[in-house]
């Protein structure tokens, strides 16, 4: 059964409740994610259906033919991401309001991180194809 988290953008413009499936952290290392987030992206999966406050300051954009990403027009702060085709719903980490009991599930894109930076956990990376081709995308 899924537990509810809630969470908030830095304006608190954005208020927000969402499903989790599983305390399990995904970690993506891609150009995109690091253009977005200034370093690699921690995002929890989530189920559709959020409940937002504010919702009239959430704004989407459309980073890739996989997904999109949604942010605060007031502060900016990145919060979520979907990708609908692959039935796909995150929401960034540090977005929560608690982040306790969270572990490091996967790490994807590993080929794209650059070498200034490590994760010293041991959960299983993936290059881009290989998580291409696990998503079916490849």
């Amino acid at each position: 059964m899924a537990n509810k988290k809630t969470g908030s953008c830095l304006c608190q413009a954005i208020k927000f409740t969402v499903s989790i499936p599983e305390d399990k952290v995904h970690v993506c290392h891609c150009g995109i994610c690091q253009k977005w987030h200034g370093g690699p992206a921690l995002a929890l999966s989530c189920e559709a259906g959020w409940e937002i406050e504010g919702e009239k300051n959430l704004k989407w954009f459309n980073s890739s033919e996989h997904g999109q990403r949604g942010f605060c027009s007031e502060c900016g702060t990145s919060l979520f991401f979907q990708s609908p085709s692959f039935g796909y719903y995150g929401v960034t980490v540090g977005a929560l309001e608690s982040q306790e009991g969270l572990e490091i599930e996967t790490h994807i894109y590993i080929d794209k991180k650059p070498p200034y930076y490590d994760f010293a956990d041991k959960s299983p990376r993936l290059t881009e194809k290989e998580f291409l081709e696990h998503i079916g995308a490849a």
